[in-house]
Parts: C-alpha cells; structure tokens; sequence
C-alpha cells in the first residue's frame, strides 16, 4: 500500500506516464534505461505505488517532450483518464470466453475455469 496521502494524484500522474510511453512505442525497461532506474520502480511510478520524484517527473517530461502540465491538467480539470488499448483488449478476452461457453465443450470449459 502506498505510504503517501494523495494516492489518486500519484495514480493519475503513474496513468498519463503510461499513456505517453505506450504512445512512444517504449517500454518500460526501455524508459527505466533512460531514467537510470530499474524498470520495476517504472511499474511502480506508472501504478502510483511510489511518489514519482520531481527531478525525474522532469526528466521524463524532457525525454516525452511535454511541459511539466501534461502530467497534472487532467487532474485539475477532474477528467477521468483510461487506457485505450485496455478495454479493447477486455472486450476480447470476454468475447472469447464467451464463444467458449457457446461451443458448450465440457474440457474447454473446464480448462477455461482452471485458468
């Protein structure tokens, strides 16, 4: 659990972090490499686990080539953010499970249910 009171700012400024990296085509070894950090404590600012650092909140904002506001204009305004890919993804995991139970096999559910 998160030691620092604003956990919801944390999670928000860890969400637009993802976002920008996904949109970058990075991942997060890739982006730990450029911070000189490991690309656990990547996860862990993305999650808001941890209290990300002003010094590396600018360094990122430098290696996205945003302004310092990108990470914090959303949460001012009260805007709800969400990941793109995520619901799409969700959507077709459920799509599959679903075709699954259709096919009505006894040993695909079973393992489906297993998982």
């Amino acid at each position: 659990m998160p030691k620092h009171k604003n956990i919801e700012l944390f999670k928000h400024i860890g969400l637009k972090i993802r976002i920008k990296r996904r949109e970058l085509n990075f991942s997060q070894e890739k982006l730990a490499e450029m911070l000189n950090v490991a690309y656990t404590q990547v996860y862990k600012y993305e999650t808001g686990r941890f209290k990300i650092p002003l010094d590396y909140l600018m360094e990122l904002a430098d290696i996205f080539k945003v302004d310092l506001n990108y990470f914090l204009s959303d949460y001012c305004s009260g805007k709800k953010l969400k990941l793109k890919n995520e619901n799409k993804e969700y959507n077709k995991t459920i799509g599959m499970v679903k075709e699954i139970y259709d096919f009505n096999d006894e040993n695909l559910i079973y393992l489906l249910k297993k998982a």
